[in-house]
């Protein structure tokens, strides 16, 4: 019995707490009716000075990230430019330096100037034994008045 006592007190204490909670409600709304519906303390309608203000602020922090956003894609535009001069630049170096890199090898290092040039030359080879080559190819079909009459 004792328990069941128990359960019906916590009933009536949480019936009671949901009551209170009730009536907090209701006097707060009552209060805010009293607010909302009474003319002299309402204020109901838009304030125009802060709205316009607002409005300002916004317009100047557009255009000041507009202007922000312009001088970046100038100087964007800039860098890029010279980026590409540099590189032009660099590559005409590079093409001056490899005219006179063949200018140097064609006047001062010529196969004749060295001194291995007699041993390595591939042209020496051919231009001295072109006559004997062309003998050996033109012999058989030579007659030789000497040989030819005894032969007969």
């Amino acid at each position: 019995m004792n328990v069941i006592s128990y359960n019906y007190q916590l009933k009536t204490l949480q019936t009671f707490k949901t009551i209170v909670m009730d009536n907090q409600r209701r006097i707060f709304e009552e209060q805010r009716k009293k607010r909302i519906f009474n003319a002299k303390q309402r204020q109901i309608g838009l304030d125009i000075k802060t709205l316009n203000q607002q409005v300002y602020e916004n317009h100047l922090h557009r255009t000041r990230v507009a202007e922000n956003e312009g001088n970046l894609a100038e100087k964007a535009k800039n860098y890029n430019s010279m980026a590409i001069l540099i590189n032009q630049q660099r590559k005409k170096e590079i093409r001056e330096q490899c005219k006179d890199i063949d200018v140097f090898r064609l006047t001062v290092q010529k196969p004749e100037y060295s001194r291995d040039f007699d041993l390595f030359d591939p042209n020496q080879k051919r231009q001295n034994n072109l006559p004997e080559f062309q003998m050996m190819l033109i012999v058989p079909f030579l007659e030789f008045k000497g040989l030819a009459k005894s032969r007969k």
